[in-house]
């Protein structure tokens, strides 16, 4: 749900600037990125809310509505405690920074009661945590970071259409600054949250999914005219096709479903009732 919330703010922000052609072709980039459709719709963590809450704020301060894009930021902080990342972008951006600052605090306050309640806990649950996850430690480890980075521009075998799409959307980002000459407020958000997503160790290719509907809005800085956008849009859908029989290729480990979660219970139940069955049967005669 909070995925399509993002695609329906995409839609309706896009259509107001840019027309309704420019619109669904927004849509159709951002729903059919493997980025969106193979990580924001998991339910496992708040990766989808952080996207709507931040991508929302971006909208609000587009209106000049600082207030309200300084609460959706503080709410974003709240889910994440990375995505204070991009509170200096909009700090620098914002006409109205005491508006902004504003609402921020006001919705900085439940992390603030966290942070007051149990100062060690708040530490370990947001930063200690993630450098116990490798050897190396929090920041470091640059081959596992290039690793990534490789194959978020499709150089790596794994989830290469994945990676093909992402660096489209890079390289149409890329060439709208150029052509503008000017770093947009969607684009320097992008830019922030790509340099906040590398920190974790180890640095995982789905934390980039939050990029996606800023290099799209970002890429329509360019304002193609209706037979370039049409093509980027089928050169972008065609990888897809890819990246969907790759997320939903069976895997009982690395992509668990129901029926193979069903499957291994019914194998550890079976294996359990034949041990009790050894224990309880009688013992050859003495």
């Amino acid at each position: 749900m909070f995925a399509i919330a993002v695609g329906l703010l995409l839609y309706l922000f896009v259509r107001d600037r840019h027309g309704l052609a420019a619109a669904w072709a927004a849509v159709a980039v951002y729903a059919g990125s493997g980025l969106v459709f193979g990580y924001l719709t998991l339910v496992r963590d708040v990766r989808a809310l952080s996207t709507l809450l931040v991508f929302g704020a971006y909208v609000l301060a587009e209106d000049v509505r600082w207030l309200g894009a300084g609460v959706l930021v503080g709410l974003a902080v709240d889910t994440r405690l990375l995505l204070l990342a991009v509170v200096p972008v909009f700090l620098l951006y914002a006409r109205r920074r005491p508006a902004f600052a504003a609402g921020l605090g006001a919705a900085l306050v439940p992390t603030l009661v966290f942070l007051v309640i149990s100062p060690s806990a708040f530490w370990f649950d947001n930063v200690r945590y993630h450098s116990l996850k490798s050897s190396s430690g929090l920041v470091v480890d640059a081959h596992q970071k290039a690793q990534t980075a490789a194959t978020l521009l499709g150089l790596e075998s794994s989830d290469r259409a994945l990676g093909i799409q992402f660096a489209l959307l890079v390289l149409a980002a890329a060439i709208a600054v150029v052509w503008r000459r000017h770093l947009p407020l969607a684009l320097a958000i992008a830019v922030a949250l790509g340099i906040v997503s590398f920190l974790p160790t180890p640095s995982y290719v789905q934390y980039f999914s939050l990029l996606v509907p800023f290099l799209v809005v970002g890429a329509l800085e360019l304002r193609p005219g209706l037979p370039v956008l049409a093509l980027f849009v089928a050169a972008f859908l065609v990888p897809a096709a890819w990246t969907v029989s790759h997320l939903v290729s069976y895997d009982p480990v690395l992509r668990p479903s129901l029926g193979s979660v069903r499957d291994d219970l019914g194998a550890r139940r079976l294996g359990c009732e034949t041990r009790r069955a050894r224990v309880s049967a009688p013992g050859p005669a003495t």
